[in-house]
């Protein structure tokens, strides 16, 4: 499946702060670091935390959150012409997100974050920004032959959202991802308690306690959208 649409979640009780669009250019089929650059864009405390770094030890040309935080600086200037990004995208070729390639956007959102964490030398910083984006998951799997129950607890940094046809709007498709799913054949997982692997039920939901500021400022959430590919004509409703 194909990811086909990029959008930001912002949640905040404390107001959002606005922005403005600014274009990019298409070059070698950058669509989709276009759209990440927005999304990323869209998410102003990325920019702010960015700032605090002290780059100044950094090799320009091949260091990807330097380039990050060059562009989207650019990005938020009031001038008419679309930014001028190409030193990003050579940086990401340099570290092999090559141009010319029609990448996956939820690969190169994961990459970028990654290059964040290699490549930064404040692991204070480095570890905010991955925060901003860092969903906590609490998963309950119950073993259908004995009700034996075991919980773990994992993170997510996006979410991958399947388009329905009868169930296309943002909460819809959210809800879809976290409801109950029964798992059977192949898909079975191992039960502890009858020692085999079992069909089961599995439930997964964010847990709210363990996001790091959900409910207080700002979290982004990067929504992956993939389409059915028997649903070519299938568009989200992101009314609500």
């Amino acid at each position: 499946m194909s990811v086909f649409w990029i959008s930001c979640l912002r949640l905040s009780l404390l107001g959002r702060r606005e922005f403005e669009m600014r274009g990019l250019f298409n070059y070698y089929l950058s669509c989709c670091a276009n759209t990440l650059l927005q999304t990323l864009n869209a998410t102003w405390e990325l920019a702010d935390i960015l700032e605090k770094w002290k780059s100044a030890g950094v090799r320009a040309e091949d260091n990807v959150p330097f380039q990050l935080k060059r562009i989207l600086k650019m990005m938020q200037e009031d001038l008419p012409h679309p930014a001028p990004h190409m030193d990003f995208l050579r940086c990401l070729d340099r570290n092999r997100i090559r141009l010319s390639v029609q990448h996956d956007a939820d690969e190169v959102f994961l990459s970028i974050l990654d290059f964040i964490q290699r490549q930064m030398d404040d692991r204070t910083l480095a570890l905010e920004i991955q925060n901003l984006y860092k969903i906590s998951v609490e998963t309950q799997v119950q073993c259908l032959e004995c009700n034996n129950v075991q919980t773990r607890d994992s993170h997510l940094l996006s979410l991958p959202l399947h388009i329905k046809d009868d169930r296309n709007s943002l909460k819809d498709c959210m809800i879809s991802f976290f409801e109950q799913q029964e798992l059977r054949g192949i898909d079975c997982c191992f039960c502890a308690q009858c020692e085999a692997k079992t069909p089961t039920k599995q439930s997964s939901w964010e847990d709210v306690q363990k996001t790091e500021g959900h409910h207080y400022r700002g979290t982004a959430y990067m929504l992956m959208y993939r389409k059915d590919p028997k649903e070519d004509n299938q568009q989200p409703d992101l009314s609500g």
